[in-house]
């Protein structure tokens, strides 16, 4: 049974085998040719027209794919000689658990990432693929938070509810839990980059936040199969990831050193906009967002309406939400205008506040969560959903 933060669950979706295409078995293979870089396993794909040439070819055949060479073409030549049955089943060993192969020639690989050579060509996904509508916020900080950072967390998503936003993060404790948690609390999707496996949620303690982001929709990516365990290295290696999918990265809290800030200078070397949250003159937690601020590096973060007017997420939905109300019968206006103004919204009171009967009120939510305009919550509460 498929392992989700420490514990094994049954789910028969889940179970179900995702078949490979050819140009992710070939990339999985060339994830084991030591000294072979993503720029150049990019470019045999792009070059490689069968993949029977690899398992039918001679090293000298081998040698004249870009970016190999005599040495590298031995080495390709070893790995192939154990037949194209032996890494099939090897790729399928790590697709378990609902983990799909996607490859940089694929749709579902995150558009970001598509024309960054140095980007791993080959990732693994559980869960549902981007919108490619979405603007992608990463939020990054410390584990062991301060009441403020996760507060003002907490202000800035019910600030950003309503838009087409994916907040992405690392699933570690602190910061990057609570970006998660009051990401999903608000409507909005979220997205985790971890350095293991993508069936796991780790640490166990963040499972719950694991389950609701699949749950509503979000998705766990890694460069690592199902069945991978973390390893130091890895972390630093998930960090570029996020920065490079994001549009804008938010540094919440940090010291001057550690993986938040990896992942702010990386977001500053791939041109990606970086905020800092200031914090207290004398916070250790804060001099890492000081000094950025203080070198000229990042922007300064003090409300929601900040990050939306800088990068002009406040003008994403003028346009079709008009549109949409527009498409609206009376009744399914009313619903919309009362639900606009809560972040959710139990049946009973939608119903008591519209003075609708149970019955009605429940038809007409149904039909307006097949159009994807609402969406149903835990506990039979409602909010809603047009920007998704």
């Amino acid at each position: 049974m498929p392992k989700f933060g420490g514990i094994y669950i049954q789910n028969i979706e889940q179970n179900m085998s995702h078949n490979p295409s050819e140009q992710a078995l070939i990339l999985f293979m060339l994830r084991h040719l030591q000294g072979l870089g993503p720029k150049a396993s990019r470019h045999i794909i792009h070059e490689l027209r069968e993949l029977d040439f690899l398992f039918e070819g001679k090293v000298s055949d081998l040698a004249q794919l870009p970016g190999l060479g005599p040495i590298h073409a031995e080495k390709l030549y070893a790995l192939c000689s154990k037949g194209k049955d032996f890494w099939l089943n090897q790729l399928q060993a790590g697709l378990h658990s609902g983990v799909k192969a996607v490859c940089f020639t694929d749709n579902d690989y995150p558009k970001h990432l598509r024309h960054r050579p140095e980007m791993p060509p080959l990732l693994f996904m559980r869960g549902k693929p981007l919108p490619q509508n979405h603007r992608v916020l990463a939020i990054v900080g410390t584990r062991n938070a301060t009441r403020y950072g996760l507060d003002f967390l907490e202000r800035l998503m019910h600030g950003l509810r309503g838009l087409p936003i994916t907040v992405l993060s690392g699933m570690a404790k602190g910061i990057d839990r609570k970006a998660h948690e009051t990401a999903l609390f608000y409507g909005l999707r979220s997205d985790a980059v971890v350095a293991h496996g993508p069936e796991q949620c780790q640490p166990p303690g963040n499972a719950d936040v694991g389950q609701a982001l699949i749950e509503q929709g979000g998705a766990f990516w890694s460069e690592h199969p199902a069945g991978t365990e973390a390893q130091r290295a890895y972390f630093a290696m998930r960090n570029r990831i996020i920065a490079a999918m994001a549009d804008a990265v938010l540094l919440v809290e940090s010291g001057e050193k550690g993986g938040a800030m990896i992942t702010s200078k990386r977001a500053l070397e791939y041109n990606k906009t970086l905020f800092v949250l200031p914090g207290l003159w004398y916070a250790e937690k804060s001099k890492g967002c000081h000094m950025l601020l203080r070198e000229g590096q990042a922007k300064c973060l003090l409300n929601p309406d900040d990050i939306k007017y800088s990068m002009q997420w406040d003008k994403l939905n003028q346009a079709r939400q008009s549109n949409i109300f527009d498409a609206l019968d009376e009744q399914e206006q009313l619903i919309a205008r009362a639900l606009q103004q809560k972040q959710q919204c139990h049946l009973d009171e939608l119903a008591e506040m519209l003075e609708l009967s149970v019955s009605a009120l429940s038809s007409l939510l149904t039909m307006m969560e097949l159009k994807g305009m609402v969406q149903r919550m835990a506990g039979n509460h409602y909010q809603w959903n047009w920007m998704q």
